[in-house]
């Protein structure tokens, strides 16, 4: 009787060993599978409607230009010389940082309507504005298939990564820049920082993921969120690691910031950082 009973408590055991093995695979390999992955996906956005939307903790606010604001200034896109006044606003209110999802490319065109609206005017208020405050980030974006005959200003490259560890299991970077389109030099002189603000999009074509590194000329580039999040918690930008390939960490060497990737270079917006 007992014999009996053991080899059925083996038989259960080895079923459940079994199942588990199976379970591990497919979380090992399972991202590799289309049909896979879009079933996680499906699921995903189906649990994300079940729980529904979470209230924003109370150290981000998002300021949005939408079409109240733009008919109130009557223009697009807004003067530069009220978004450094925006700006001057953050800073006295406390902001920590104060990131752009703008990207400043070209030189401000005067409004003809605007008296006194000269020539880059806006620019060099806003430039002030951003010194002043100290913790402006600002995002560039990368060029694909068409490759520039200048290279990057000297303010880009030092947005670059400073410390790189070489990882057990290297692994290739999935996107290849051909060129960046960077703020304008009076602003990107005076940001506290740049990160890129290229998204990776699922099997199912929705915007699930961050490239937290991408590599162009032999520098690796941080993401806007990196340097929000980097900025926000105090860490000086010389003392964050990136680790290349299958490890894929960003840290710092006190370990104040620590993130992890799923993936090489993709971080999923539902992970946060380590405080």
């Amino acid at each position: 009787m007992r014999i009996g009973l053991r080899r059925r408590d083996a038989a259960i055991c080895g079923l459940a060993l079994a199942v588990m093995a199976v379970f591990v695979v497919f979380h090992l390999v399972g991202a590799d599978f289309f049909v896979v992955r879009r079933l996680e996906t499906t699921t995903l956005d189906l649990r994300l409607r079940l729980r529904g939307s979470l209230p924003p903790g109370p150290e981000t606010a998002i300021v949005l230009i939408d079409d109240a604001a733009i008919a109130a200034f009557g223009r697009w896109p807004l003067p530069r010389s009220r978004l450094a006044e925006l700006v001057a606003k953050l800073r006295r209110a406390g902001a920590r940082v104060i990131a752009f999802d703008i990207l400043f490319a070209e030189p401000e065109t005067p409004n003809p309507s605007e008296p006194g609206d000269s020539l880059h005017r806006g620019d060099a208020r806003l430039a002030e504005a951003m010194a002043e405050a100290g913790s402006v980030i600002l995002p560039f974006s990368f060029r694909f298939g068409e490759a520039s005959a200048q290279p990057a200003p000297a303010y880009v490259g030092r947005a670059a990564y400073a410390t790189l560890r070489a990882a057990a299991v290297p692994e290739t970077l999935p996107l290849m820049p051909t060129s960046i389109l960077a703020p304008i030099p009076p602003l990107g002189e005076a940001a506290a920082g740049l990160g890129h603000v290229e998204v990776a999009f699922d099997v199912d074509r929705a915007a699930r993921y961050d490239y937290p590194v991408i590599e162009h000329d032999l520098d690796f580039f941080p993401s806007l969120s990196v340097r929000v999040v980097q900025l926000y918690l105090g860490v000086p930008w010389n003392e964050v690691v990136v680790t290349l390939g299958k490890d894929r960490r960003v840290d710092a060497h006190d370990g104040r910031l620590s993130w992890a990737a799923r993936e090489v270079s993709k971080l999923s917006v539902r992970e946060r950082p380590r405080r």
